[in-house]
């Protein structure tokens, strides 16, 4: 089989065969819904202009200022004691903060089709694993929906395309 360059629809096509629920946003970019361990969150599926995957995912959970400082120090051990997904805190301007993943794959030379399932289901894998591992941790600090698109917002759409 040979190698082709990633785009959305390969993405989707993959999604679908995978039986997962998926919308594509204004700017092309894929997001999944996914929960783990009661944490709620989502898959964004981006693909570079050279074909690259960028996977990124948001945590609805918002941090309070007063446990950013802890919420840090655990997400940089997490980030020196493991690869990928890389962990980051985004904090807005009132001190909040949102827990990011990032799992990153360099797929400039193509992918074939084969290889691009098993890699989706590994990264989607692996993030589940990363949130389960988050929600143990955190599982003392306070859960507030943020402002973003929530899961509810998500499945609605999802049922309103079906």
């Amino acid at each position: 089989m040979s190698e082709a360059k990633l785009t959305t629809e390969r993405i989707t096509k993959v999604l679908k065969d995978l039986d997962l629920h998926y919308l594509v946003d204004e700017d092309g970019d894929v997001v999944a819904p996914f929960s783990a361990e009661a944490e709620v969150y989502k898959i964004w599926f981006i693909v570079s202009l050279q074909g690259d995957l960028d996977c990124r995912v948001t945590l609805d959970r918002t941090i309070e200022s007063d446990q950013c400082p802890r919420v840090l120090s655990m997400l940089n051990a997490w980030n020196l004691k493991c690869r990928m997904p890389k962990a980051f805190l985004r904090c807005d301007d009132n001190g909040r903060g949102r827990i990011i993943l990032q799992h990153f794959s360099l797929l400039e030379p193509g992918v074939d089709d084969e290889l691009l399932l098993h890699l989706l289901e590994v990264t989607i894998m692996a993030i589940g694993q990363s949130v389960t591992w988050i929600a143990g941790e955190f599982a003392s600090l306070p859960k507030e929906l943020g402002d973003s698109l929530g899961f509810d917002d998500l499945e609605r759409m999802f049922h309103e395309r079906a």
